[in-house]
């Protein structure tokens, strides 16, 4: 075998081996608790940035095989006086998300599934609700407010939401 084919033969292999590498080592770390804590902390501090508001989650899993993420016990807290009850709570919520690009890293949302969601806004006599203001600045003119009247949550380019036993009293103004 002539010495160049050899050399071509022997880099072509290395370069085989670490991909075959590279590839359990991230299937081994799609699986670790590490990840799924990074994912965890992904969500509560996006949901904390879009909405503004303080969240808290129950309890967490991620299903790498599917793209599946399960949340349990999803609360986020809004401008509410101490004690009373959170702006918006779901016994849990699943998101499916789909990879639109491995190498630029970007995910979106495919479906949304949210069991039990309870909203419970308060309308104050001065015209301020207990809905924070975004930590990212709004592209519409439309008060915070609008999106809970009018149905149109922030969700909108996933393919599929569903709401399981959605809570429709959930409107306090306070006098």
């Amino acid at each position: 075998m002539r010495r160049r084919t050899r050399l071509a033969l022997i880099i072509g292999g290395c370069a085989a081996g670490l991909a075959m590498a590279l590839i359990i080592a991230a299937l081994f770390i799609a699986q670790s608790g590490w990840f799924r804590e990074q994912v965890r902390g992904r969500i509560v501090s996006e949901v904390e940035k879009s909405t503004g508001g303080r969240v808290e989650i129950g309890s967490f899993t991620f299903d790498w095989h599917t793209l599946t993420a399960r949340v349990l016990d999803f609360v986020i807290h809004g401008t509410k006086p101490e004690g009373s009850q959170p702006l918006f709570r779901a016994r849990s919520v699943t998101v499916v998300l789909k990879i639109i690009s491995v190498f630029e890293r970007k995910v979106d949302v495919q479906s949304v599934d949210v069991d039990q969601p309870h909203a419970y806004l308060i309308i104050y006599p001065n015209g301020s609700t207990n809905i924070p203001e975004p930590k990212v600045p709004r592209r519409s003119n439309k008060t915070a407010v609008e999106p809970f009247l009018t149905g149109c949550w922030p969700l909108h380019r996933a393919e599929r939401i569903h709401e399981r036993e959605c809570a429709k009293s959930a409107l306090e103004c306070s006098r």
